[in-house]
């Protein structure tokens, strides 16, 4: 049975990248965005994996994490986030938040599935 991934990115050029990666590696792809959108998209629907984009418009990717940390039905699906800020701040915020990953972009296509595969 395939893996169900939600990809939360704003570029739309590199979410349909990420998502063709995926699709190709046999991961069922559902795609935001936003984390508001997506977030309502799990109120309802269940996920294995959540790759997010730190820097969004309407909800970043540390408050859309919070949320997800904070809702018991939610709190222990795999979260990877995704970001070109490489300041160690940034990553450390983001693990204290529960992340179980923070990847820097550009990231090669081969890191992200094995990051993927550890996880899951």
């Amino acid at each position: 049975m395939e893996k169900r991934i939600l990809l939360v990115e704003d570029e739309e050029v590199l979410r349909a990248n990420l998502k063709e990666i995926l699709e190709l590696n046999d991961f069922e792809v559902v795609e935001f965005s936003n984390g508001e959108d997506a977030l309502s998209f799990l109120l309802k629907n269940s996920v294995d994996l959540i790759i997010s984009d730190l820097m969004m418009p309407r909800m970043d990717g540390h408050d859309f994490l919070r949320k997800i940390k904070a809702d018991p039905y939610l709190e222990k699906t795999p979260f990877i986030l995704l970001s070109a800020k490489i300041e160690v701040q940034d990553k450390d915020l983001s693990m204290e938040l529960g992340a179980d990953l923070y990847l820097t972009k550009p990231i090669k296509t081969y890191d992200l599935i094995k990051s993927i595969q550890s996880i899951l």
